[in-house]
């Protein structure tokens, strides 16, 4: 392979890296939206209510929300500079709320996790 074909080739392959990134960020903020209206999308169509709200160690505002019925649930992310728009992290259908014993460690006792 000369050494054309190898400029060449780094270029395309640049150049389909970019775009994947490009479509990827473009469609996962297509899913943002303001906090308040993700929020009661969520609760009209899941019945899922903010359950608990942190800050992460990167900075970002985490909300997981869940329906303590059905076990579904729903992860968002507020990004630092624009805290009032949620992007959802993850979603899941079936869960169950853990009882935490504040006295001793108790998370792996049950075999559920």
């Amino acid at each position: 392979m000369t050494l054309s074909w190898k400029y060449t080739l780094a270029i395309v392959l640049f150049v389909v890296v970019l775009v994947m990134a490009a479509s990827t960020a473009i469609a996962s903020q297509t899913l943002c939206a303001p906090f308040v209206k993700g929020a009661e999308m969520l609760k009209k169509n899941y019945q899922e209510v903010p359950f608990f709200r942190g800050v992460s160690k990167k900075g970002y505002l985490v909300v997981i929300f869940i329906n303590e019925d059905t076990g579904s649930w729903t992860v968002g992310r507020m990004m630092p500079q624009n805290p009032s728009i949620m992007c959802p992290l993850d979603a899941g259908t079936d869960g169950y709320l853990h009882e935490v014993d504040n006295k001793k460690d108790s998370a792996n006792e049950t075999g559920k996790f």
